[in-house]
């Protein structure tokens, strides 16, 4: 059985960079048309200029950051929160795209795990309460349960196809479901 756990002493203290980058997204706008396919490998042909439109960046407010943020790395909500204060003082709203790289941080510094193998042996013992009754049919001791079903256990013999064809009928000559 394999387990994760935490090292020992990998409580450190967090601390976290704001991310470089430019917070806002360029899109491009190109117009084609289809064009004749003379001597080209092209099928469309672009029809004036390339006209450029700055969007505004998807955002996130730093409670909702530090909520994600700890959730996913199961840190308390306050540390998360206090460093995203203090690397965002000046505005409110953070940028969506620097979200990977705070995560990227927080795992490198968190990431004391180690994988733990375990052999576990488990018991298994057969009893035969009084309830079941010896049927004697292909080498099957069963007993009705309170679910219309069987219980099963097997013996040293095993007639495969004649226990599947008594076992797909009831007593009564019905068949289960």
């Amino acid at each position: 059985m394999r387990t994760v756990v935490r090292k020992d002493g990998s409580a450190g203290v967090l601390i976290l960079t704001r991310p470089q980058g430019s917070d806002a997204a360029v899109l491009q706008k190109v117009i084609f048309t289809v064009a004749e396919q003379a001597a080209t490998r092209s099928v469309l042909k672009q029809v004036g200029d390339t006209v450029e439109v700055t969007a505004l960046p998807n955002t996130t407010d730093r409670y909702t950051a530090a909520v994600e943020l700890a959730a996913v790395y199961r840190l308390d909500l306050s540390t998360i929160y206090d460093h995203l204060t203090n690397l965002y003082e000046d505005i409110t709203e953070i940028p969506a795209s620097y979200l990977a790289d705070l995560a990227r941080q927080i795992e490198e510094q968190t990431r004391n795990y180690e994988v733990r193998e375990e052999t576990v042996e488990v018991a298994l013992a057969l009893v035969k309460p009084d309830k079941f009754t010896d049927v004697k049919t292909a080498g099957v001791l069963s007993s009705k349960s309170k679910t219309h079903g069987l219980r099963l256990l097997r013996r040293k013999t095993w007639p495969v196809m004649s226990v599947a064809k008594q076992l797909s009928q009831r007593k009564d000559g019905r068949r289960w479901r």
